[in-house]
């Protein structure tokens, strides 16, 4: 995908935060031709590799490389990339359901055949990343959404690549966070 050096506010009416992490934010965005809602992933970039704030575009790229591997129902998708001096923008699907932990928690019981549709499409999602040689690295309960909680049957959506990695055969990987560190070799 090229990464256009457009301004997003040329194309999208910027709207409220829906999130925010330590290199940037989540904001609503309003596609101008057409009214469609999407999310814009507002990240702030180092603007050289000695710079201690922001992300390196090199990790941004794998995360974009990743996304559109990554189509998926079960998948948040990727629709668009700008970049600018300061910040890179990743148009991503609006997903305005919640947390699937919230979802669980507000309820009195969840029935079983819920958690086995719940679940089912988490394994999914996994499934079709791991047959793609892709782990996510960051799967927890804040990164699994739901589209729509107020369907019948909500849709699981996975969210945030930015820890995650495609291993190729016989590489050796190097976890960049947590400790202890440690090596895999990909079969």
């Amino acid at each position: 995908m090229a990464f256009k050096h457009a301004n997003v506010e040329d194309l999208y009416e910027i709207g409220v935060v829906l999130g925010s992490g330590n290199f940037g934010q989540v904001r609503t965005l309003t596609e101008r031709a057409t009214g469609t809602q999407w999310a814009g992933k507002f990240i702030k970039t180092r603007k050289n590799s000695c710079s201690r704030l922001g992300i390196q575009r090199s990790a941004v790229e794998r995360e974009v490389d990743l996304l559109q591997a990554l189509q998926h129902p079960n998948i948040m998708a990727l629709k668009d990339v700008f970049e600018n001096r300061a910040e890179m923008v990743l148009i991503v699907e609006l997903i305005s359901g919640g947390e699937l932990f919230d979802f669980i928690a507000g309820k009195d019981n969840v029935s079983e055949s819920e958690a086995i549709e719940f679940l089912k499409q988490i394994l999914e999602a996994v499934g079709f990343m791991h047959n793609k040689q892709i782990a996510h690295f960051d799967l927890k309960p804040e990164n699994i959404m739901l589209s729509d909680k107020d369907a019948e049957h909500p849709n699981i959506k996975l969210i945030d690549f930015g820890l995650a990695h495609q291993f190729k055969q016989g590489e050796e990987y190097k976890s960049m966070c947590g400790t202890p560190q440690y090596i895999r070799k990909c079969k």
